[in-house]
């Protein structure tokens, strides 16, 4: 177990210093400004997406899986927790980091 634990750290590192000197420097850095965020994190992200001219506020959560599930009917609208409906790879960064799943349901009359 340890043995894993030091591998997992010496990759960490290996990617902080690899996050450090890419093109993603600028998007890394604001991304880390979010809370929560690591730099593991938010170099996972700028690699995936790369060009994030491509998206909008509207369009980068459903991209990036943070959307609520939602089962609607009549005059009533209900979302539930996030779902894990997208890409793979950059949706797993958020999977993975603490404290962001959406728990609960929400009720909106439409």
């Amino acid at each position: 177990m340890l043995h894993c634990h030091a591998r997992r750290g010496r990759l960490d590192g290996a990617i902080e210093q690899m996050a450090a000197v890419s093109p993603f420097v600028p998007v890394v850095g604001r991304l880390g400004c979010l809370r929560g965020v690591s730099t593991l994190t938010a170099f996972g992200l700028a690699v995936e997406v790369g060009d994030w001219h491509w998206f909008t506020g509207a369009t980068i959560g459903s991209y990036l899986g943070l959307v609520p599930s939602e089962g609607s009917g009549g005059e009533r609208r209900m979302q539930g927790p996030i779902t894990k409906t997208a890409t793979a790879t950059p949706a797993g960064c958020w999977w993975r980091r603490p404290g962001t799943t959406a728990s609960g349901t929400v009720w909106a009359a439409s």
